[in-house]
């Protein structure tokens, strides 16, 4: 398996980190973002608006702005660049609901 195809899944420590690397990515052709870079992005909407469902991101009422990157992913997707794992990155959201632990 190549380096581009393998599997990845990104959580971002912050709000602040997911933030910049959404900006960074929206700053360029998302096209020509690598894999990894594409991945930060978009796991990180995944963070930042848990209840994002990529199954309906056309019609996703969140920031205008952002709806291009979720374009992207289908078209990633449709073209096989992303399993659906990668698509559906559900491990970002529930990182960022997760309740902390009793007694931290």
């Amino acid at each position: 398996m190549n380096a581009e195809r393998k599997s990845y899944i990104y959580i971002p420590a912050s709000c602040k980190v997911a933030e910049r690397h959404l900006k960074a990515a929206l700053s360029k052709p998302l096209e020509r973002l690598t894999k990894k870079e594409f991945m930060k992005a978009y796991c990180s909407v995944a963070y930042l608006f848990p209840g994002f469902h990529p199954d309906s991101w056309d019609e996703w009422d969140g920031p205008p702005e952002i709806k291009p990157l979720l374009g992207e992913a289908w078209r990633r997707a449709s073209e096989g660049e992303l399993t659906d794992n990668e698509l559906y990155p559900y491990q970002a959201s529930k990182a960022r609901i997760k309740p902390p632990k009793r007694g931290t």
